[in-house]
């Protein structure tokens, strides 16, 4: 049974160790980071691979070390959102015709550039106008044969080719124009039967189409849009800039009263910060001097620099200290030692050693007592710079240097985040958009994990303490 106790307190005790000691290895520090609707409008676009990313500069950042703020400079944000899920928004302002459509440079290139426009509270798309009559009396282009007694005449060869095949007459090849000039349209038929154009000039507001013979009206007409005109919609957005592509994305949420929640449900992932990896917190000398036993002294520089490391999360940032000791004794290099420091919010004693107090020996006559002898030589050395050495002869020992960092842990994972496409209709209008879960990569959650983190470490020392001590 004791064997048993004995094995149950030394796992306990690890339990300790594995509790605490990785939460004092490193700090972490939440990073101001701005909201997303900030970082949409104010932070820098570029687009690869189909997602749109924007970054943001993070000013103001610091590590509370011990002696001072250690400033953090060069900190950038990120989001991401998928190109199909903007031309998804897109496709939902275009076919509800909403308000945000007037006004918006985006929209208007985008209108602008496939020859769309707003009628009458719709988006429509511009046709060209369709083939008008002309008349021959007025001297307009017409097409006309005369073949076995019949005589055929139209606005377009193909008209006129059609009523010569209604007389059953077989059709064996395509039509198409004889010579450059297109005043002669072979049918196609099994004798060389072709129709010819008469007139000079088409009527007024309409142009000869050299493509089918026909004088095309000048006005174009509006028509619906189809599934193949939004497919084009897409094709065009491709071919966009990343500026176009974000302003297209402003669009998408600027009438919202939740401007931060409709960027949220467009989002594609939150991009851990990225900064500097290490930044330099300087370094500090102090020189003491000693008295030895054959009654010279000995002056010793101490030299500390200090350096922390860097990692990052979508909100935050945790550093760890590494300092580098260096002595010199006397102008000869001494020992060099590495310690990996926790960074602490306080700040170092100003208490400093009392001045040296020069003694005035009493002797000769006016002096009561025997004579005086000087038994003490007194130093500079104080008992604050007397442990300071020994504290460092004691780090420099092989038996610490060799557990430094044996509980160094080293993790980093991505944040856990997934999405799914939902389509569903409202009213007639079908609306595509992504639903992003990524709750576990917000401010609010990571801020509960720091206080679950503290709760599992006062319980594992709870447990520890019971079967090692307790029972």
């Amino acid at each position: 049974m004791a064997r048993s106790c004995g094995f149950w307190r030394v796992c306990f005790g690890w339990c300790l160790l594995l509790c605490i000691l990785p939460s004092v290895e490193a700090g972490t520090k939440s990073v101001n980071v701005p909201s997303i609707a900030d970082q949409v409008s104010k932070g820098t676009p570029s687009l690869s691979a189909g997602t749109l990313t924007m970054s943001s500069a993070i000013e103001g950042e610091y590590i509370p070390a011990p002696t001072k703020n250690v400033p953090v400079r060069g900190i950038l944000g990120g989001t991401e959102f998928g190109l199909n899920t903007i031309k998804g928004a897109a496709r939902g302002l275009v076919r509800g015709a909403v308000p945000a459509i007037i006004g918006s440079l985006a929209l208007d290139a985008l209108l602008k550039g496939l020859d769309w426009a707003m009628v009458d509270g719709a988006v429509v798309k511009h046709t060209p106008g369709g083939p008008v009559s002309t008349s021959a009396a007025n001297g307009e282009y017409t097409w006309g044969m005369s073949v076995s007694g019949h005589t055929f005449t139209g606005s377009d060869p193909v008209s006129v080719c059609a009523q010569y095949f209604a007389l059953g007459n077989d059709q064996i090849t395509a039509g198409y124009f004889a010579g450059t000039a297109q005043t002669q349209y072979v049918c196609g038929g099994r004798s060389a039967i072709s129709a010819n154009r008469t007139g000079n000039h088409c009527p007024s507001n309409s142009t000869l189409s050299t493509t089918t013979g026909s004088c095309n009206s000048n006005t174009p007409t509006n028509t619906a849009l189809t599934d193949q005109d939004f497919i084009a919609m897409d094709t065009w957005i491709n071919n966009q800039d990343s500026k176009f592509v974000r302003d297209l994305l402003v669009q998408a949420c600027v009438g919202s009263n939740n401007p931060n929640g409709c960027y949220q449900s467009l989002r594609q992932r939150q991009l851990d910060l990225r900064g500097p990896s290490s930044v330099d917190a300087g370094s500090t000398t102090t020189t003491s001097t000693h008295a030895n036993a054959d009654g010279t002294t000995s002056t010793t520089v101490t030299n500390t620099s200090t350096k922390y490391n860097l990692t990052y999360s979508p909100t935050t940032m945790t550093y760890t200290g590494h300092s580098t000791t260096t002595t010199t004794t006397n102008g000869k290099p001494g020992d060099t030692t590495t310690t990996d420091e926790n960074p602490s919010d306080e700040a170092p004693s100003d208490d400093s050693p009392d001045d040296d107090v020069t003694p005035s020996p009493c002797a000769g006559t006016g002096c009561d007592g025997p004579a005086y002898v000087k038994l003490y030589d007194p130093t500079k050395d104080t008992k604050q710079k007397f442990l300071d050495n020994y504290a460092s002869k004691v780090k420099s020992l092989p038996i610490l240097n060799a557990a430094s960092g044996f509980f160094t842990v080293t993790a980093s994972a991505g944040c856990p985040s997934w999405s799914t496409t939902v389509s569903f209709d409202v009213y007639g209008y079908s609306f595509n958009t992504n639903l992003v879960f990524d709750f576990h990569c917000q401010p609010w959650f990571v801020s509960m994990a720091a206080y679950a983190k503290i709760v599992m470490s006062i319980v594992c020392a709870y447990l520890a303490f019971r079967q090692a001590i307790l029972d």
